[in-house]
């Protein structure tokens, strides 16, 4: 009886080590990682981390995402802006003369001692009554500069919209033939139809429009332009809808474009860093307008970058290759009053000219 009872109380010890060594080798099964559990812990620490750092992060700065959909999809948000506005936004621009007097026929009006007519309207962006705030010109000893042929000059119109300096040209200049690209087919169709709304077929024929993103396609190629064949490009208000990543694929094809050895030359206008329109988006920073330094997303979704003297100077007279050099680059600066408001606008902009060596 004695021999059974301490058998009895062995197994019930026995039980008892293995029960317990059972729930010991479970809860080393339950809390130990398998192989990369750790590394998932490790990531998703890392993903609640990126998404406190995204509530945290400043909105008025887009996320990466926003800023390649705005790149990929640039000529659709230009094709729905010209679809909205047609060929009523921008005017004629008639202030070319006056500024690049040396590139551009005087127009008939400025022959005679007859003020401006009415339907001309005032170029805000006039550097007549502006204040030059920086002026770089070439430091360059050796700067070859040829004159221009006095007829059959080729104009190149990058960013064209509707024509806005093509039809000023072909008015003024009864020889020019002017190449106008622009990578909104809706804008080059409001062209092709004012064309032959308004001009004689002789006339219709100096204007050679063509659809082209500047950006990623050979101009030459696109609209049948003779390489280095150009003498005058135009580039007003257009290298600022780029991004600034693509701007120098923009200057290469008008490099390709131009005469060399001095005789081609590249005009630009554009915004300037602190120009009115600027200091409105820093002011107002909405969720997601800013796209990098100096370089916003308007409502409609098209872009602007603003621009500096030493930055546009180096896009085009900067590198090994030395494709340009510099003629003159002006920084401007005007106010305007609106009188009815009783408010000062603030414009800076930058007026440059380059020639193609």
């Amino acid at each position: 009886m004695m021999m059974m009872m301490m058998m009895m109380a062995y197994h019930k010890k026995a039980r008892a080590a293995a029960a317990m060594h059972a729930l010991a080798s479970f809860a080393l099964f339950a809390f130990t990682p398998l192989a990369g559990e750790e590394e998932e812990e490790e990531e998703e620490n890392e993903g609640a981390n990126q998404n406190m750092s995204f509530y945290n992060r400043d909105k008025f700065q887009a996320t990466k995402f926003w800023v390649d959909k705005y790149e990929e999809e640039a000529s659709k948000n230009w094709d729905r802006f010209y679809k909205t506005h047609k060929g009523n936004f921008f005017n004629d621009r008639q202030w070319f003369y006056r500024e690049f007097p040396e590139c551009f026929r005087k127009p008939e009006w400025r022959e005679t001692e007859e003020p401006m007519p009415e339907n001309i309207e005032v170029d805000e962006f006039d550097t007549t009554t502006a204040e030059p705030s920086e002026v770089v010109k070439s430091q360059e000893s050796g700067l070859v500069v040829k004159p221009l042929p006095d007829e059959n000059r080729v104009y190149l119109e990058l960013g064209c919209g509707v024509g806005n300096s093509a039809f000023p040209i072909i008015k003024n200049d009864p020889t020019a033939v002017v190449y106008c690209c622009d990578y909104s087919a809706n804008a080059i169709e409001v062209l092709r139809k004012r064309k032959e709304e308004t001009l004689s077929k002789e006339d219709q024929m100096r204007i050679r429009e063509f659809v082209c993103d500047i950006t990623k396609e050979d101009v030459c190629e696109k609209g049948d332009v003779l390489k280095n064949g150009v003498d005058i490009c135009t580039c007003v208000f257009v290298l600022s809808a780029l991004s600034p990543e693509t701007v120098k694929n923009a200057i290469e094809n008008i490099a390709n474009a131009l005469k060399i050895g001095g005789r081609g030359r590249c005009l630009v206008r554009d915004y300037a860093v602190g120009d009115l329109a600027e200091v409105r988006f820093e002011n107002a920073r909405r969720d997601g307008q800013k796209l990098g330094d100096h370089f916003y997303v308007r409502s409609d979704r098209t872009r602007s970058i603003f621009f500096s003297n030493e930055g546009l100077v180096e896009d085009f007279c900067g590198g090994e290759e030395k494709r340009f050099s510099l003629m003159e680059c002006t920084k401007f600066a005007r106010v305007i009053k609106n009188r009815k408001d009783d408010t000062e606008m603030r414009r800076r902009w930058i007026q440059m000219s380059v020639v193609r060596n």
